[in-house]
């Protein structure tokens, strides 16, 4: 059965009869008064005049049947016509989810010879669904016997044993119909919420459904995680892969916050050298020159000496309670001319106002014409090789520049 036509199938509606449908109750939800979650939603079947099937359900008080009819209590349950948009979340969940599309498992089993068929059973508010796929290769196929085995462990007491045969027979991995879905809230799988002290991180605890239960799914996670006042940060992806993979008893990250960041701070990007450390430089031969030291920065007009790189603003965070994390920016720096040097119209660019050496002075760059040699030009100095003008007050020794 195509996609198509299980939905058909699924929302059974009488398309020769819409205008009786289209006639009736304009109110959205019933709470209902009954002996059991079953009597509850045929009762609201009735007033919405519609499939149980299309049906969604909160039990507000959970009844009881008393000691020999004393005490007795109903169930007080609202009744609701499931939203347009999850009427297929169970068959479309199960077509996604189970497909083995999103695990690495089934990604490596795909690319083996030789793999065995799998046989899956879900059962949903919208009915008990199996799912078979193929076999590959010499891989075992999943027989009808497989299936109705699993069925029974599972506690479901009717279903369609020829639709079962049909799909086991052409295994074509979709979803197929077998059953309605017959309520035992008691069995139903549920879960546990755990929130963490600083709200940026949600856990899940997922117990497994007993006989006859139904199968947790992606929205009725997500719909607890709303109602545990969750509203950001939710792992729909990891929850639907916990669902699939059956793990049961184990704590699963259900939602995550995003921590804020903060800014980086501003700094000044050098373009030239502004300590006097000796770099001694080596030829295309490997020789290197002991002579020349480059002590003396030159540098020309209009040269970029710095660049100022601005702090950065901070990026707010959130909780998983929709709870705003301030961030601060980083801290500011400033990029002050010194003697020699202008600034660029927008500030960040510092640039050399005419030829000379780099001399850095009390946190500013200064560009100075005049290189003034206190003693000799020798071993000491190496060759000194500058844009402006030299004053040497010593001597310049044999073999120096």
């Amino acid at each position: 059965m195509s996609m198509i036509r299980l939905k058909k199938a699924l929302l059974g509606l009488d398309f020769e009869d819409m205008d009786r449908e289209s006639a009736g109750p304009n109110f959205s939800e019933l709470i209902v008064l009954a002996d059991s979650l079953q009597q509850a939603l045929e009762i609201g079947a009735g007033e919405f005049n519609c499939d149980i099937s299309l049906l969604d359900y909160e039990i507000l008080e959970k009844g009881s049947p008393g000691l020999m009819g004393l005490g007795r209590m109903p169930y007080r349950v609202k009744v609701t016509i499931m939203e347009e948009d999850k009427r297929f979340a169970d068959i479309e969940d199960l077509n996604t989810s189970l497909d083995g599309s999103s695990s690495g498992s089934s990604s490596s089993e795909s690319e083996a010879a030789n793999v065995n068929g799998k046989g899956i059973v879900r059962v949903y508010k919208t009915g008990v669904f199996v799912k078979v796929l193929p076999s590959k290769g010499s891989g075992r196929s999943v027989t009808v016997n497989d299936m109705i085995d699993r069925i029974k462990k599972m506690g479901i007491p009717k279903f369609d044993d020829s639709v079962l045969k049909k799909a086991v027979k052409e295994s074509t991995g979709e979803p197929v119909r077998i059953g309605d879905w017959v309520p035992k809230p008691e069995n139903d799988s549920t879960m546990s919420v755990e929130i963490s002290a600083d709200e940026m991180k949600a856990y899940i605890t997922i117990s497994a459904p007993r006989p006859g239960g139904r199968h947790l799914q992606t929205q009725d996670v997500i719909g607890a995680l709303k109602k545990s006042g969750l509203k950001f940060g939710f792992k729909d992806e990891e929850i639907e892969k916990a669902l699939e993979d059956d793990k049961y008893g184990t704590m699963i990250l259900a939602a995550e916050g995003k921590p804020s960041k903060y800014g980086s701070d501003g700094y000044i990007d050098y373009k030239v050298k502004i300590d006097k450390k000796v770099e001694f430089k080596e030829d295309d031969h490997g020789r290197i020159d002991f002579l020349s030291k480059d002590l003396v920065e030159n540098v020309v007009q209009g040269q970029i000496l710095a660049e100022l790189i601005p702090a950065k603003h901070g990026i707010e965070g959130r909780t998983i309670t929709d709870r705003v994390l301030p961030a601060k920016d980083g801290k500011p720096m400033d990029l002050k001319p010194g003697k020699g040097t202008i600034l660029s119209e927008d500030g960040k660019k510092l640039l050399a106002e005419k030829n000379g050496q780099v001399v850095f002075r009390q946190g500013r760059i200064n560009i100075e014409e005049l290189l003034t040699i206190p003693g000799d030009v020798g071993l000491d100095t190496g060759n000194v090789m500058f844009l402006g003008s030299i004053l040497v007050r010593g001597a310049v020794t044999d073999n120096m520049q």
